[in-house]
């Protein structure tokens, strides 16, 4: 059983839709660059997917209602993510699961805070998008245990 899989592909990436979704005991993806939306059901099946890596990547509801469906999904990285112009933050609202919220890259204030404020149960939270100091919807997460911005850990009282 392999413990790590990596495949690269400079162009359609059709081909590893059917086999990404068969990999029952996968639990670390991560999609890198991956050129337009990533296709409805590809993380279907993925139950014990406990990490998940988004870089540079175009991100859709139906993708995040996947997502937010992961069962075991703990931990949530977001490295300059783009999104549908339509995207709702409140799916976020029900993962209740994810304990570990990472975001990196150029986020706009409205996105950071949109991806953050509807996760209440993220215990540790890694926000390196530039932003100039604490933003204040962090203070509104009752669980966060653990903060860091722009690369400085925070001390929680």
């Amino acid at each position: 059983m392999y413990q790590n899989v990596y495949t690269e592909d400079y162009g359609d990436c059709h081909q590893i839709n059917g086999r990404l979704n068969k990999l029952n005991d996968l639990k670390d993806l991560t999609i890198h660059s991956y050129k337009g939306h990533i296709e409805k059901g590809i993380l279907s099946g993925l139950n014990k997917l406990e990490r998940l890596n988004i870089q540079y990547t175009y991100l859709s509801n139906d993708n995040m209602k996947e997502i937010i469906a992961l069962p075991n999904l703990k931990e949530l990285y977001f490295y300059n993510p783009e999104f549908e112009s339509d995207f709702s933050f409140e799916l976020f609202k029900k993962a209740s699961n994810i304990q570990t919220l990472t975001v990196h890259g150029n986020l706009l204030n409205y996105v950071a805070s949109g991806l953050v404020k509807n996760l209440t149960n993220v215990k540790k939270l890694v926000l390196n998008a530039g932003f100039e100091g604490i933003p204040k919807f962090v203070y509104d997460i009752p669980n966060l245990k653990k903060l860091t911005v722009n690369f400085r850990e925070v001390q929680l009282d």
